[in-house]
């Protein structure tokens, strides 16, 4: 439930510098430095301080009420606190106060303003003695005052948080890093760089980010994002920047420059990632069907390419002899046209010179006749139909006689009659009729 509390307060605090201006051009409450420098355009919006140990600072706090009612506004100064990701963030109201938040007493705890209202509450800022160099945070925050409901849970208010930064004079350090920057993707399966800057010196520093996504491939533009950012002293803080989704993927190479005020003038730092975004199961299932037709062109592209070397190597010379053309050659060796002109690098016209060589390839390819002959299926040859022999019958002999074949020897064939012998046995010949048969 705290984590709950403190990560709504970071929120709060990390739009503290638009709030209380909103709080002016919209129905709201908040608050804003009374006493702003002109020198300093800054202080329009937290307040700052430059003092040495032991003085005390006297300024004020405006606090508005831009609503339609009556509001009791709850004013008090606390210390600053870690959030999640490092940021700045400020305690709650009912949080010991032992830090910075000390130095700051104000007038008042608490304002009653009608409709459309403001009050100035003053304050003073004690700085202690022996306190380091460097800067100091704390925060001055308002929220409207409620009663406490008596159904159990958390009961929050609206806070509007201004950051106080006092900067004790002395030996300054300004020291950024860039701790990590990275691709990621979140529990919404949005992408994500994340950016982790380390500021290790004792001041904070008002530092611009500038992010450029290209495509790693073509150097096309794919996200850019500029924005501004204070980076609290001894303190890491980390970024978020959501980027485009891409359903077809790809690869991608991004820049993150972050630009800040150092000893000696403006500093840069700088790097680059590489990334790929996962493409769509669509995409994915095209890419797959276009890298195999490529590999299936690669691969006949090389086998076409070793049968051609090897028709160069296993080849024999020819010297044109006059009257040879080209056509003549390559059908007088049974070779096609094309497949001679490709292994001796002719062009068109395939003009021949007497005595000229010309390589006679030995491996020829076939051609589409030759192809479809293998892959035509062999004829099976057809067996002839067996007749069964007939069987002739002579009186009480008989004989088998192969059908349409001439008579073996000196018995004629069936259907033809024999002089020496008769047609009939044990009867006339002149006999019209023949029962014995």
């Amino acid at each position: 439930m705290k984590k709950t509390k403190t990560a709504i307060f970071t929120l709060l605090l990390l739009s503290a510098f638009a709030s209380s201006i909103y709080a002016i051009e919209q129905r709201g409450i908040g608050i804003l430095p009374a006493n702003p420098r002109e020198d300093n355009e800054r202080t329009q919006s937290i307040f700052i301080y430059e003092s040495a140990p032991g003085s005390v600072v006297e300024d004020g706090v405006m606090v508005i009420n831009n609503t339609k009612e009556t509001k009791t506004i709850l004013i008090y100064a606390t210390d600053t606190t870690p959030s999640s990701d490092g940021a700045f963030a400020c305690k709650q109201l009912v949080e010991e106060v032992v830090n910075e938040g000390t130095w700051y007493k104000l007038e008042k705890s608490e304002v009653t303003l009608e409709p459309n209202t403001n009050e100035i509450v003053p304050f003073k800022v004690t700085i202690p003695e022996g306190v380091s160099v460097g800067e100091h945070n704390a925060c001055i925050v308002a929220q409207e005052k409620k009663e406490l409901a008596n159904n159990p849970g958390v009961n929050l208010n609206f806070r509007s948080a201004i950051r106080a930064a006092v900067t004790i004079p002395g030996d300054v350090i300004k020291k950024l890093e860039i701790g990590d920057f990275h691709y990621s993707k979140n529990e919404n399966d949005k992408n994500q760089l994340i950016l982790t800057l380390a500021n290790s010196g004792n001041v904070s520093l008002d530092s611009k980010i500038k992010i450029d996504v290209n495509n790693f491939v073509t150097s096309k533009l794919f996200y850019t994002n500029s924005s501004d950012f204070t980076i609290i002293n001894n303190k890491k803080q980390t970024l978020n920047f959501d980027i485009e989704n891409n359903p077809w993927g790809g690869v991608y190479r991004a820049n993150v420059t972050t630009t800040f005020e150092g000893l000696n003038g403006i500093e840069t730092l700088t790097k680059d990632i590489v990334f790929a975004i996962i493409p769509s199961a669509y995409a994915l299932a095209l890419y797959i069907v276009v890298l195999i037709i490529i590999i299936t062109a690669i691969l006949l592209t090389l086998g076409s390419k070793k049968k051609f070397v090897a028709a160069v190597k296993d080849s024999n010379e020819y010297i044109v002899k006059e009257g040879d053309t080209f056509n003549s050659i390559a059908k007088d060796h049974n070779v096609d046209w094309k497949f001679l002109a490709k292994v001796n690098n002719k062009k068109p016209p395939f003009d021949v010179e007497v005595g000229e060589k010309i390589l006679i390839p030995l491996i020829k390819p076939k051609n589409k006749e030759e192809e479809k002959k293998e892959i035509q299926a062999p004829v099976q040859p057809v067996a002839p139909a067996v007749v069964p022999p007939t069987t002739a019958s002579i009186g009480n002999s008989s004989e088998i006689v192969q059908p349409n074949m001439q008579r073996i020897g000196n018995i004629p064939p069936a259907n033809m009659p024999n002089p020496e012998i008769p047609t009939t046995l044990g009867q006339n010949q002149d006999s019209p009729s023949n029962p014995g048969i």
